[in-house]
């Protein structure tokens, strides 16, 4: 007897794969079964099942008093002039004398 086989013609670049049956897959995760029960969206109930945590308030600063801004502004005069090169240092104690005197 002669056995009849199905014959296909291929496009040329059609991969070729087994024909086998393929199982139900993997069962649907818990957002993907929400979901479709909702009619959301998959990200929309991951979101939901895992928020983010909350933002922490930050304090209120209390103002600084006025010592505190003149030593706050001094540091920042002295960490200027140590960044300072020679040439610019010179040319600022030029300045300032000549506004003193």
């Amino acid at each position: 007897m002669l056995e009849v086989r199905e014959c296909r013609i291929l496009a040329q670049n059609e991969p070729v794969l087994p024909e086998t049956k393929r199982g139900p897959g993997q069962p649907k995760g818990v957002a993907q079964r929400i979901a479709d029960e909702t009619g959301l969206s998959k990200s929309t109930v991951q979101r939901a099942l895992n928020p983010k945590p909350p933002v922490p308030i930050k304090s209120v600063i209390e103002p600084e008093s006025e010592e505190e801004a003149i030593i706050r502004e001094a540091n920042a005069i002295v960490a200027a002039w140590n960044r300072a090169r020679q040439a610019a240092r010179e040319r600022a104690l030029s300045q300032i004398s000549d506004h003193i005197l």
